[in-house]
């Protein structure tokens, strides 16, 4: 292991950005900054935004639907590339419940589950899980297992309705996972068919695998739909310091530890299996919560 750039330990050091993961941590020598050049040239590659952007002109208008909160100039796009200032208002490209940008398959169970070890979907076998895969994201992880969502044609994809994806589901669907991507940027598209899905059938469970990173007002009824559905929430945390989840991730992880701390606070309404967990990515170790 080569030693850190800055401190000269060799405790941790990232191979790509050359510092140890203490010097992360306390952002030494403005690392972080310099972390975030190369996230740019990453998102580059598939022309979304370097950065979130936090525009200050007048006919700005401002996303809140992700923790992110883009503020767009006339033409701008948001972080995620579903959004546009258009005129002077905010345009979805995707993400509504006209439009969702996802894949979805369904998986035999128990051999997929967003939250396997607390999720009564692991004993079902012969049923199926419906695995809704959103092609978007509010963070910009480096280390993304499912990185390849970016190299969607916004406009060329194939899209489906909230209804349409409700009418997906079969007798034999137990539960319903969303994740992708990540569902925090077409929350919307997510709620609004899992509220179709229930009324037409009150026995499935509605699960999400998310970074935590929404506006809490969608979060809310979103732990909801699963504590009622018999469902949970899943925070993938990707790390505790707010620096190393932008080194990491490109953006600070206020939002998602704020939620995950709001979350929580439902645990208590249904303890068993409980309405919301974590998986702490960071370390590739998972604890419930």
């Amino acid at each position: 292991m080569s030693p850190c750039s800055i401190c000269g330990e060799r405790n941790f050091v990232s191979k790509v950005f050359n510092a140890c993961i203490n010097c992360i941590r306390k952002n030494k020598d403005n690392v972080v900054e310099k972390i975030l050049k190369f996230h740019a040239q990453t998102r580059a590659e598939f022309n979304l935004p370097s950065q979130i952007p936090h525009s200050t002109f007048d006919k700005s208008v401002t996303c809140k639907i992700c923790g992110n909160e883009c503020s767009l100039s006339e033409g701008e796009v948001g972080y995620c590339g579903l959004r546009v200032n258009f005129g002077g208002k905010l345009f979805h490209l995707a993400g509504t419940s006209n439009n969702g940008l996802l894949d979805w398959y369904f998986d035999p169970l128990p051999t997929n589950c967003v939250a396997s070890w607390v999720c009564d979907g692991s004993k079902q076998s012969g049923k199926k899980n419906l695995a809704v895969f959103y092609r978007s994201c509010s963070f910009n992880c480096l280390f993304c297992q499912n990185w390849h969502f970016r190299e969607t044609n916004i406009k060329r994809a194939r899209k489906i309705s909230a209804d349409g994806l409700a009418d997906v589901v079969d007798d034999e669907t137990f539960c319903v996972c969303y994740f992708g991507g990540d569902p925090s940027t077409q929350v919307v598209h997510a709620i609004n068919a899992s509220k179709i899905i229930l009324r037409k059938r009150n026995d499935v469970r509605i699960c999400w695998e998310t970074n935590g990173n929404m506006n809490k007002k969608f979060l809310e009824v979103a732990v909801k739909l699963s504590l009622e559905s018999g469902g949970c929430i899943k925070f993938d945390i990707k790390a505790y310091n707010e620096n190393l989840n932008i080194a990491l991730c490109g953006v600070s992880n206020r939002r998602t530890l704020e939620n995950f701390e709001f979350a929580c606070r439902f645990i208590s309404q249904r303890p068993e299996p409980p309405t919301c967990c974590c998986k702490y990515t960071c370390y590739t170790r998972i604890y419930r919560c």
